[in-house]
């Protein structure tokens, strides 16, 4: 991997504070986990909410058998076998022990115990492995610079998103504009880790000049993944018109068309939106708004899917690979990398959570003389879906 390249604009970093702080807020940074011991304590108490609701439908349990369905949502949540065989284990042995040292317990204690143990001893087996990562306070959108806070003010975002923006904001618009594409120069993500002269030319031009290029696509389904998805698709995406990845090869051979929408403001940046639709119907299957960022003196793409009323920004550093390819990663070791979900509110600024759950890897490279990608999604640390991308001049 190459290293060396430092050029381009200084970061502004991501420092700043909250007002009117609480108990546990006086020594945290905007974003930062609240205290582990604080974390803890508050599960076992909407576990021990919840085991009281079930035991009042219900009526008591076994202690062992309702420890062990607790352990195991635990571990559930947290998306890793690992932890789900540490959830079983732990809440039978929990349940066993507050059976034996009390007659007939109570749900909510057996269900708080459970939360403690299991929380404490994952606390120390899965350090540095964090689940999910909350930001949970307004925040000052100077104090995240990377964030690409465009929202969606209707029940729906669609094709034309861009367009209908510069129509209310008063903006020039431009659909492919000639050689337009969605990095405007790629030396801006050049950093420690990355030298842009290294990446093959092609995919330099690929970035830089997007509208020279068609697109083939093919996704591959991990198959425990379909199920949810089509929930998912059905109740959520095909009603925003918003992350519509084919469910099949065979509905992906109904074509793709991509197109690159340039907006242009006053005292700001040309903002680039990547549109790609199914071809037969022109239904979106993503929208996204495309940006580099500089923090820390490296380059990084930030990548926007506006959302009704909200947003997810992906923030991705690039690396060099061999024989000229690129990385792009939400799984790199830098502080502003992954996935944040944002509540837009104009009066208030951004709510925003850090999805340590999510993560995702861009790889380009070629192939016999052709341009290949493969984007590869993951939850928990397990890839559930690779969408492949062939890109060919027009």
């Amino acid at each position: 991997m190459a290293r060396g390249c430092t050029g381009g604009r200084p970061g502004r970093g991501s420092s700043g504070r909250r007002g009117r702080p609480g108990l546990t807020d006086w020594f945290r940074e905007p974003g930062e986990l609240k205290p582990a011991w604080w974390r803890i304590i508050a599960a076992a108490g909407v576990l021990a909410w919840f085991s009281w609701l079930v035991e009042v439908a219900l009526g008591r349990w076994n202690p062992i058998l309702f420890g062990v369905l607790s352990g195991a949502t635990l571990g559930i949540l947290g998306a890793r076998w690992t932890k789900v065989a540490l959830g079983i284990v732990t809440g039978g042995f929990v349940g066993w022990a507050v059976g034996s040292w009390l007659d007939d317990p109570h749900l909510p204690v057996v269900g708080a115990s459970v939360v403690i143990v299991y929380r404490t001893i994952a606390l120390g087996l899965f350090r540095g492995q964090p689940l999910t990562e909350v930001k949970g306070e307004a925040v000052d959108p100077s104090s995240m610079p990377f964030l690409v806070a465009f929202a969606a003010t209707g029940p729906s975002v669609g094709a034309d998103y861009l367009r209908d923006l510069a129509d209310n904001e008063n903006w020039g618009f431009e659909r492919n504009p000639e050689g337009g594409g969605i990095v405007g120069s790629f030396d801006e993500l050049a950093g420690p880790d990355f030298c842009p002269a290294e990446v093959n030319p092609l995919i330099r031009e690929f970035y830089e000049h997007t509208t020279r290029f068609r697109l083939d696509i093919v996704p591959e389904w991990r198959w425990w993944m379909l199920g949810p998805y089509w929930v998912f698709r059905r109740l959520v995406s095909l009603k925003v018109d918003q992350v519509n990845v084919p469910y099949s090869q065979r509905e992906a051979q109904r074509g793709m068309v991509s197109y690159v929408d340039v907006a242009t403001a006053p005292g700001r940046d040309p903002i680039r939106a990547w549109i790609r639709v199914f071809e037969d119907t022109g239904a979106p299957i993503y929208v996204g708004i495309y940006t580099t960022t500089r923090q820390e003196n490296r380059g990084y793409v930030a990548v926007g899917f506006p959302l009704p009323d909200s947003n997810i920004t992906v923030v991705l550093s690039p690396s060099n690979l061999v024989e000229g390819g690129l990385l792009l990663s939400s799984k790199a070791d830098h502080d502003f990398c992954g996935h944040y979900l944002s509540a837009i509110e104009p009066s208030k600024g951004a709510t925003t959570l850090r999805l340590g759950l999510f993560d995702e890897e861009v790889e380009v490279y070629l192939k016999s003389g052709d341009l290949e990608t493969d984007h590869r999604f993951y939850l928990g640390g397990i890839r559930f879906l690779t969408v492949h991308y062939s890109m060919h001049r027009k």
